[in-house]
Formats: structure tokens, C-alpha cells, sequence
């Protein structure tokens, strides 16, 4: 059987029809490069707000404005494509009569959800729902992955000829309500999927070069750091580094499956 590569995107790489066609592109460089998991698009500028953020406001206010930039988000990754599938799919999300909690969770998730089908329609790819992979905790806004997740994950990816492009960040519960990971939660849905795989190598695209010594917005030029340990990685994350999740270091490290960013 080929080895295969899970590939992560982050939001701050998915913001327009440039980003789409690069992510095309990196998939067809390598056959191997089998799963694709994609984060809510992010902020194409240091004025633009994170689409996670605009859903969670539009949780609060039902302001319908506000649901057409979100569109507007996405409508920027395949411009000339009509989005209203997708601002109709919303409206009725926003309209669930299920408990708060489970409620914010389900529009949060709503980011995640709407950019794996419009990337899968895309790329031409398989777009495969989270309710097939993740059975989590009923945690709201902070899910754990249940460990039935690893025969799930299996079952559903283990060996499939063509690409799948997966949602990150959130699972359902036993009762199929979706639950939220805690923020930033994309990189355990990646670490995940590449453990329940064995997979030969995890990668993470984001809007850094690699890892640095420094913060590049604190210090001009720092040292790029070419090989670094789990428990380091892991380490920085709970001191506020932001490249990957906390826990997201669990899973790959315990397979010893290499990372690369």
C-alpha cells in the first residue's frame, strides 16, 4: 500500500483563487498527498477579520450583512461561482433549535465545514464529512476526540484511491451534535487523521516559513530552526506559540510520524 501524506492547511492560506490553485498545485506535486484538512479562511490582511470570528458575532446578532460577508469569504476563493448554496445553508444553521452551546458550535464549525466543500468542488476531490471520522466529547467549544475516532478514521480513509479534503476543528457527539475543538483545533484534526493512518508524513501550511528561534514580528531576521523534538514543539505551544495546537504534538509523537511545516 502507498504511503500516504495528510496535508493541513491553516486559514491565513486560504483566503483567495490564488491560495485554491496553490493548493491544487502542491497536491498534484505528490501522489502520495492523499487527505487534505483545511481551517476556516483566515485574514487576508491585518484589517480583515478571521472568518471564526465572524461567525461566532453572527451566533450572537443574526445579523443578515454580516452573513453576506462571510459569503463574500468564500466567494473570494472561486470568484464567479454562485455562493448562494452556501449563504442558504447558514441561514438555516442559524436557525437550529438546539441547546446555546451546542448552537455557537454548530455556526462556528460552519467556517471549517463551508471551505473543505468548496475546496473539494475545487480540486475535484472527495469532500468527506466529520461525522464519519470524529466521534468527540460533549465538551462544547473545547471536544475531545474519543478513541473510537482512530477504527472510525480508518475505516473511512485507510487506503482510498482518490483525495479526500476534510473540515477541521470540530467532531459530533453520541447525541450528533457538532462540538467545537478548543481554538486552533484544525491541527489535532490533522495530527488525528495522520496517526490513524500511520501516515509517512504530516504537513503543515501556514503563513510562516518554517519555525524560528524568535517571533519574526518581535525580532528582524531570527534563526530558522531546521529540526526541533515533539516535546519542544509541544512545549512552545503551551507558552503561546501559535503554529500548532497544544495537543496537536499527542498524536504524531506517539507514532514518531514526521512534521513538517
Amino acid at each position: 500500500m502507498p504511503e500516504s501524506i495528510v496535508c493541513k492547511y491553516g486559514g491565513s492560506s486560504i483566503t483567495s483563487k490564488e491560495d485554491v490553485e496553490r493548493i491544487k498545485r502542491i497536491t498534484s506535486e505528490n501522489p502520495c498527498r492523499k487527505v487534505i484538512v483545511v481551517s476556516a479562511p483566515g485574514r487576508k490582511d491585518k484589517q480583515d477579520v478571521k472568518t471564526t470570528d465572524m461567525l461566532i458575532e453572527l451566533a450572537k446578532s443574526k445579523s443578515r450583512p454580516l452573513l453576506e460577508k462571510i459569503v463574500e469569504k468564500y466567494s473570494a476563493l472561486c470568484p464567479g461561482e454562485d455562493m448562494g448554496w452556501l449563504a442558504r445553508k447558514l441561514q438555516k444553521r442559524l436557525s437550529q433549535p438546539i441547546g446555546h452551546a451546542a448552537h455557537l458550535d454548530s455556526i462556528k464549525a460552519f467556517g471549517e465545514e463551508a471551505c473543505a466543500i468548496v475546496i473539494a468542488r475545487a480540486m475535484g476531490a472527495e469532500y468527506v464529512h466529520p461525522k464519519s471520522l470524529f466521534l468527540v466529547s460533549e465538551d462544547y467549544g473545547n471536544a475531545n476526540i474519543l478513541p473510537q475516532s482512530d477504527e472510525m478514521i480508518r475505516k473511512k480513509l485507510l487506503g482510498k484511491a482518490g483525495i479526500s479534503v476534510v473540515p477541521g476543528f470540530y467532531g459530533y457527539t453520541k447525541l450528533g451534535n457538532i462540538a467545537t475543538f478548543s481554538r486552533g483545533g484544525s491541527d489535532l484534526t490533522g495530527a488525528y487523521i495522520s496517526a490513524s493512518l500511520d501516515a509517512a508524513l504530516y504537513e503543515n501550511f501556514t503563513d510562516t516559513n518554517g519555525i524560528y528561534a524568535a517571533s519574526p514580528e518581535l525580532v528582524e531576521n531570527p534563526r530558522k530552526i531546521s529540526v526541533i523534538t515533539f516535546d519542544e514543539i509541544r512545549d512552545l505551544s503551551y507558552s503561546g506559540f501559535k503554529v500548532f495546537h497544544e495537543m496537536a504534538m499527542h498524536p504524531v509523537g506517539k507514532k514518531r510520524i514526521p512534521v513538517h511545516v
